[in-house]
């Protein structure tokens, strides 16, 4: 029977239509199975024939994805497998992730995926890293079809990014990912920032600067916490991050949203202090000096109250503070000095002007006039 169910399985994948009304069949034998109603010589550790018990969860997978009337002949005997193997032993395991892979795969059932939730639960929480490793596999299906079921189990998650174990550590980084939405993604986030802060390995690093850069543009709850976490990514990261991330944070703050001007002007004030208070530190990576130039420029109008000047003489004087000396030589090729120009009239031709090449190094004013 097990050679048989091989077979079985390859022609329903390769045309499951054909193999639609043997789902009944498929049903009965594994719950005549998992109730023990095969000779004992089919044990392995006192579970019943495991290995055919595993091939017909993959069969019923195959035969009920998409389709509600196959899938519903199912969950009663998907139930009581989850709940026979359940022994505390690994070859139990294997069969509970197995059958969790096919309650995802179905059309889905509330209580049997929160059933495999509950269950998955306990593989995360194991000190057994392999029992971990398939526990967060286990929950990414999950979340594919409904995130409300994994985040229960967010903080057993979080705390899987400390074991030792890179691959596990990467995986639980996807997961992660995956189960944020706009009402955890500041503790998330946070996490994510608190080992982007503590890891050296560069693999992981550069995930962690992916997936919170993608999360704080998706997930944002507001323009200053973006700003303070693209900002502390630069900061830790800077040598990861894509240079257009840089590029959309100070379109963002030149432009604004467009909706309100004095949430706007209220953004380009905090942007600016923050900028201010960075400048202070010894060194900076140099993404984070190209961010901060314009500030250092322009923007400190906006951070003592005033509004920026629309014209002035070329020879006036600029009341810019000078860059501190140690990280002048480090950033020269990448922000010159912008001399005096009496037609910036607005932040936002400012980082338009910034962008241009060899805009202010080559003549000295912009070649783009309003």
């Amino acid at each position: 029977m097990g050679a048989s169910l091989y077979i079985l399985h390859e022609a329903a994948e390769a045309d499951p239509k054909s193999q639609k009304d043997l789902v009944p069949s498929f049903v009965s034998i594994l719950k005549q199975v998992a109730e023990h109603r095969l000779p004992s010589s089919f044990d392995y550790h006192r579970m019943p024939a495991p290995w055919i018990q595993i091939k017909l969860l993959q069969l019923l997978a195959t035969l009920g994805t998409a389709d509600q009337a196959a899938s519903s002949a199912m969950y009663e005997t998907l139930f009581d497998v989850l709940r026979r193997a359940d022994t505390g032993i690994n070859i139990g395991y294997a069969i509970i992730y197995e059958c969790v892979r096919t309650v995802t795969t179905i059309y889905p059932n509330v209580h049997l995926l929160e059933a495999a939730a509950s269950h998955i639960g306990r593989f995360v929480s194991s000190d057994n890293h392999n029992l971990k490793y398939l526990g967060i596999k286990a929950l990414a299906s999950i979340v594919q079809v409904n995130q409300k079921y994994a985040l229960e189990h967010q903080l057993l998650v979080v705390e899987c990014m400390d074991d030792p174990d890179e691959t596990l550590k990467r995986k639980t980084l996807e997961l992660l990912f995956r189960m944020t939405n706009a009402s955890n993604v500041v503790f998330v986030v946070e996490k994510l920032i608190s080992h982007l802060r503590n890891t050296t390995d560069l693999q992981f690093r550069t995930g962690l600067v992916e997936k919170i850069t993608q999360l704080a543009e998706r997930y944002a709850p507001d323009n200053a916490w973006y700003i303070e976490t693209m900002n502390a990514v630069f900061e830790l990261g800077g040598e990861l991050v894509r240079a257009d991330l840089a590029h959309n944070l100070m379109r963002l703050i030149a432009e604004g949203l467009g909706e309100d001007d004095d949430a706007d002007m209220a953004m380009r004030a905090f942007a600016s202090q923050t900028y201010f208070q960075l400048l202070e530190k010894p060194k900076l990576p140099d993404i984070l000096v190209q961010v901060t130039h314009p500030f250092h420029t322009h923007f400190e109008y906006v951070a003592h109250g005033a509004s920026a000047p629309t014209s002035r003489s070329p020879n006036a004087p600029t009341s810019r503070s000078p860059m501190p000396p140690d990280r002048t030589a480090q950033s020269s090729h990448l922000a010159p000095p912008s001399p005096p120009a009496p037609h910036l009239r607005s932040v936002a031709h400012l980082f338009s002007c910034r962008s241009s090449a060899g805009c202010w190094a080559s003549t000295g004013t912009c070649a783009r006039r309003v």
